[in-house]
Order: structure tokens, then C-alpha cells, then sequence
């Protein structure tokens, strides 16, 4: 279906509830098999990383919620783009979360400015050190744009974003 509407790019998510459902039991196979098969018909999976595990979030919570160890959170992103930055599958920018405001819906940590501190720059920093680029997480102009630059500023996060996605919404 890709081929013939000429589209060369899919987002997928690449839930950590999925591919990690407990702490340090991986499961890849799926993921594995959709990129590996997507190249195989010369299209690219651009990957987002995202949400909160289960067990990796209070009790109670929802997967929009931060995770309680930041280190668990460095562990899911570091293992996903170790393995998915290499061959066979190549992949080379990555996305952190999606549309991570409280206005949103998609962020239940306490602020957005947490969002910043204990996700996207310690996700982005990893996603550097891969040599891969940083896609910066559909932010939605419902929440102002201007908010969203005060937060790449007020954290430097221009430094570790390679690409910005805008959600437009009339």
C-alpha cells in the first residue's frame, strides 16, 4: 500500500510496554520483522520511542505518566537504538514521545518542563551518541508554539534536537 501511494517513510511506535513488558525481558521480533520487511520494499520505519512501561510508572498510573527511574527509561532507549541504529536495520532518526504536553493529554507528569528533564534530553542525549538524529515529539500548536521554544531554550535541548514535529491543528 506504501508503494503505490509513493510514501517512503511510516512512524510506528515503538512502545517500551511492548517491547520491554518487564523489567530487562525483551521482546524484539515484531519490530524486527516490520523494518526488516519495510526495507525490503524500500521504505523506512521512523520510530517513536515512547510510552512508560507498566511496571515502570507508579501504581496506578497511565503510560503517559513519567517513569519513577529515569535509568529504566535511558535503559529502554539505549537497548532500542543500539539495536535498531546497526545493521541490518539501520535506522537513523528517532522520535521521543508524542505531543508530550498536560494540555495534550499525552504527558501526566506534574509539568512539561518535567517532560524535558526526565525523558526527551536524556533520551536525546543517547540517540546522539548513536550518531542518529533527534526528532523532537509532536508537539501540538493547540499548546503554543512560543511555550515550546521557551522550553527548547530555557533546557538548551537545540543542541541534541535535530528535527522539530509540529502537529497543526486549525
Amino acid at each position: 500500500m506504501w508503494n503505490e501511494l509513493g510514501v517512503g517513510w511510516g512512524r510506528h511506535d515503538f512502545s517500551w510496554g511492548a517491547i520491554e513488558p518487564a523489567q530487562d525481558q525483551w521482546r524484539f521480533s515484531e519490530y524486527d520483522q516490520m523494518v526488516l520487511q519495510a526495507h525490503r520494499y524500500g521504505l523506512e520505519i521512523f520510530p517513536m520511542l515512547g510510552y512508560s512501561a507498566p511496571w515502570a510508572v507508579a501504581e496506578g498510573a497511565s503510560g503517559f505518566a513519567p517513569p519513577r527511574n529515569v535509568a529504566d527509561w535511558e535503559d529502554f532507549v539505549e537497548t532500542c537504538v543500539a539495536r535498531y541504529s546497526r545493521p541490518p536495520f539501520n535506522l537513523r532518526y528517532f522520535q521521543v514521545w508524542n505531543e508530550p504536553t498536560l494540555k495534550a493529554g499525552f504527558w501526566k507528569g506534574e509539568t512539561d518542563d518535567e517532560f524535558f528533564e526526565r525523558v526527551y534530553l536524556p533520551a536525546a542525549r543517547i540517540i546522539r551518541r548513536y550518531g542518529c538524529k533527534v526528532v523532537f515529539s509532536g508537539w501540538p500548536c493547540s499548546d503554543g508554539v512560543d511555550a515550546l521554544a521557551a522550553l527548547l531554550d530555557k533546557y538548551e535541548a537545540w543542541r541534541v534536537t535535530d528535527t522539530l514535529d509540529i502537529h497543526y491543528y486549525t
